[in-house]
């Protein structure tokens, strides 16, 4: 074969059988430019054998360094020019499948196929759902947060609510009487107990009334009415009470005090009495509570020297009234506010605690009213009860006599005169005597933005029969209106402040032009 010259690169196996030469007269490899320095021995070319006796048999056998050359500088590499239509011949170059891999250095080799992994591989098949490990810790919380709950519920069940429910429903021996539309029953004590007089449940329009002739002769009476619209409060509460018992007890001499007790398993209010009947001294409890638009008074009482060996009895007799569950979907409706005017003046008021009613005419109490309030229900009489009907308190407006006094003090001196006279019509024996208050009186302020005078008075009728009086003033337009507020003497601390709440609304045209800039 024909010798030629074998590139002593040792990356290169390339032979070139013609070498061509550089533009400088040096030989060089035209695959990689390396200049050739020696020719080839004759003989038989590097075969493809040799080639690959140099290549190693495995991945792990360490492939033989080449056969260091002697050092020497390497020119710089000149690439060959090959005229264009000049045959170049080519050494058989070794089949690409069989020579080394040439590596990248920029980058990793890629893995072959053979190669072993670690990394896990999907199953075949549909993969099975599992949770997450993040999901089971709340599982975990909202299991525990559950049971928390229930734990608290069932605290509070047995804390409060089961003590509450056997306070309503005690456990008492006898009949059991129903009133499904009073939402009330009523477990009857025994004998000697028996049904009392009719005359005491037309007195008090009583719903039971029961009386014991011994060992110490003994009532009750049991009093519901339905408000209907609302639920009353506690000063429509003893309001009534007030009126009832003075149905049938001497209103005259009817003495209370109030306190605290429990009816039908509620905290209620409560009202000792001392009263007569025909003359007989009687000493009793009046106990009162309102639920879901129903108010309840349980009244009690005995003779006045054996009341304080019935005492304890009464509380029990109160344990047996209970409250049904007829009512359960009852829901209180909106609050309303009662307006009353004037007739004759323009002025007007507001009763947002819906207590007062208005009595017409209101010259059923004086020629000269022009607007008279009274706390009763009217509806039960008809709406034309007499003038000295019971009723917790009563509001007069009137417009003064005699012409128009000079100033409010002389306004006030003719309008505390006509109640004299008129008191004195009723009752001969009259004394009226000032009351000194605690806020001053018989100072001239302000109603409505108008000048106002106000005095508290206490009259007199009698030994027994003593009223209080709330007797003031206004300028209404050079016009001097009078008004009145009566109760029972002993009723005015709880009424002096609603007579003031009501007349604190008092609004008249003057009183918005002196509100106007």
């Amino acid at each position: 074969m024909a010798s030629g010259f074998q590139c002593p690169n040792p990356m290169c196996s390339h032979v070139v059988s013609s070498p061509p030469a550089s533009g400088r007269g040096e030989l060089t490899c035209p695959k990689c430019g390396t200049p050739l320095k020696r020719p080839l021995k004759q003989g038989k070319a590097k075969s493809q054998e040799a080639g690959r006796a140099r290549r190693p048999s495995s991945f792990a056998d360490p492939v033989a360094p080449p056969a260091p050359l002697p050092a020497s500088p390497i020119p710089e590499a000149v690439p060959v020019v090959v005229p264009l239509g000049q045959a170049t011949e080519f050494v058989e170059s070794v089949p690409l499948a069989e020579s080394l891999p040439v590596t990248d250095s920029a980058g990793p080799e890629p893995p072959t196929q053979d190669s072993f992994s670690f990394e896990m591989q999907p199953p075949a098949g549909k993969p099975k759902r599992r949770l997450s490990r993040k999901i089971w810790p709340w599982i975990r919380y909202a299991a525990l947060l559950f049971l928390v709950v229930v734990a608290s519920l069932i605290a509070l069940i047995s804390w409060r609510i089961l003590p509450k429910y056997f306070r309503e429903n005690p456990e008492v021996a006898g009949d059991t009487l129903e009133f499904p539309q009073l939402n009330c029953k009523f477990v009857k004590p025994g004998s000697p107990w028996e049904p009392g007089p009719g005359n005491i449940k037309a007195g008090m329009k009583a719903c039971l009334v029961m009386q014991r002739p011994e060992p110490q002769a003994s009532w009750l009476a049991l009093v519901a009415q339905d408000f209907k619209d609302h639920t009353p409060s506690a000063a429509e509460l003893k309001d009534e009470a007030v009126r009832l018992l003075g149905n049938y007890f001497n209103k005259d001499n009817l003495e209370m005090s109030a306190g605290d007790a429990r009816l039908a398993g509620l905290k209620a209010q409560l009202l000792v009495f001392r009263g007569d009947i025909e003359d007989n001294p009687m000493s009793g409890e009046c106990a009162m509570v309102a639920s879901h638009g129903v108010a309840y008074w349980f009244v009690t009482w005995a003779p006045a020297g054996a009341a304080d060996t019935v005492q304890a009895e009464f509380a029990k007799l109160r344990d047996r009234l209970g409250l049904m569950n007829e009512r359960k979907h009852w829901r209180e409706p909106p609050k309303l506010e009662n307006s009353f005017h004037g007739q004759a003046l323009d002025y007007r008021l507001r009763d947002s605690g819906r207590i007062w009613r208005e009595w017409t005419p209101a010259s059923d109490f004086d020629p000269a009213a022009d607007m008279a309030l009274v706390s009763c229900d009217l509806s039960e009489a008809g709406g034309k009860p007499e003038k000295n009907s019971s009723f917790a308190a009563s509001i007069l407006f009137l417009q003064s006599k005699g012409g128009q006094q000079p100033d409010l003090f002389a306004a006030l001196k003719a309008a505390q005169s006509l109640l004299e006279t008129q008191q004195k019509a009723d009752y001969p024996e009259t004394r009226i005597e000032t009351v000194e208050q605690k806020e001053p009186t018989g100072k001239v302020q302000a109603l409505g933005g108008l000048p106002c005078l106000v005095r508290d008075l206490h009259v007199m009728n009698g030994e027994k029969r003593h009223r209080y009086v709330m007797l003031g003033v206004v300028d209404l337009s050079g016009k001097k209106l009078m008004f009145e507020c009566e109760c029972a003497w002993d009723m005015r601390g709880d009424w002096r402040p609603r007579f003031v709440r009501l007349l604190e609304t008092f609004q008249s045209g003057d009183s918005e032009k002196s509100e106007d800039p």
